[in-house]
């Protein structure tokens, strides 16, 4: 933030708009299934029990994925991260992301809003895949050496 800011200093609005507005906006959106689920009352159904429970799990495998990192870099300064779920997806952490907001999304099914809070969910894939999420970290990798040998021995996002 502090790179940008003195990149557009004399441009300030353009600058608080695309970084803070524009992430309210999206923040937003991504929680519609939070607002959903908050705010409305819904028939509790097996899709409700089902979509929790999973989603409880992504949120438990999105934290052993990190923390199996966290271990690794701790050894490793160099090298790509291969152990544990990390041997099966470079991205195991944003691919337990995406799970879990879509279970969050579907806990409300057969519900008349569900349709609207996964618009949270396409989002954060979205993100997640083509724009903050795998893009910048696969460029950053890019310049790495053993990056293409890991990239062919490793699936980018779904496990196995």
């Amino acid at each position: 933030y502090i790179d940008m800011q003195k990149n557009w200093q004399p441009l300030w609005p353009i600058t608080y708009l695309r970084v803070f507005v524009l992430q309210c906006l999206i923040s937003f959106l991504v929680a519609i299934p939070i607002h959903v689920i908050g705010n409305y009352s819904f028939n509790i159904s097996f899709a409700t029990y089902t979509f929790s429970f999973i989603a409880i799990i992504a949120v438990v495998f999105e934290g052993i994925a990190d923390w199996q990192k966290y271990l690794f870099k701790q050894k490793n300064k160099k090298g790509f991260c291969n152990i544990g779920l990390w041997k099966y997806s470079r991205h195991p952490n944003y691919f337990f992301e995406i799970v879990f907001w879509f279970s969050f999304s579907l806990i409300i099914l057969p519900n008349k809003l569900a349709g609207i809070s996964i618009i949270g969910a396409l989002l954060i894939t979205f993100f997640l895949l083509k724009v903050s999420g795998i893009p910048l970290l696969e460029a950053k990798y890019k310049k790495r050496s053993g990056w293409e040998e890991y990239q062919r021995q490793t699936n980018k996002l779904f496990p196995f």
